[in-house]
């Protein structure tokens, strides 16, 4: 082969960068917990999971805004340790030499996986039945979304 085809096909592969199974293993772990950090801090799509009593042993007085801070901030915690945790899991296999994608490249994949588990549950949304089957299939598309939004 001419030598210009040769350089950009060393070059290709110099760059590779396809996903493997273990990067999908490494994106549906995330996933599984954000599930559990979203679970975990009790059901946060319910106002009863902002109680104020919980940020009376931190704040004397009472203090709206600094109490919702807390609430919400008590709540942020699990996202960022989850997403701290699989940022330092996915540089230290790319330092090791076990995966050549970027840590960027994983999000996306997981945000497609997200999108493809919205587009589902957007098939499953109903509009007969009882009131508690839609809302449900309404609630459950709708999470789905918001964690989307949320990554």
């Amino acid at each position: 082969p001419p030598p210009s085809q040769s350089k950009a096909g060393a070059h290709l592969q110099e760059t590779d960068q396809i996903l493997g199974m273990s990067d999908v293993r490494t994106a549906f772990t995330f996933l599984l917990m954000v599930h559990i950090a979203f679970f975990g801090t009790g059901n946060i799509a319910s106002m009863s999971s902002f109680q104020l009593s919980a940020t009376y042993r931190f704040v004397t007085l009472f203090s709206p805004f600094l109490m919702a801070t807390l609430c919400i901030v008590a709540k942020l915690i699990p996202y960022m340790l989850v997403t701290a945790h699989v940022l330092l899991l996915a540089s230290e296999r790319r330092a090791a030499g076990h995966s050549k994608v970027p840590p960027f490249k994983l999000f996306l994949l997981v945000v497609a996986i997200y999108d493809l588990l919205a587009v589902s549950l957007f098939f499953f949304v109903r509009d007969s039945g009882s009131w508690l089957d839609i809302g449900n299939s309404i609630s459950q598309f709708g999470l789905a979304n918001a964690q989307c939004v949320f990554l």
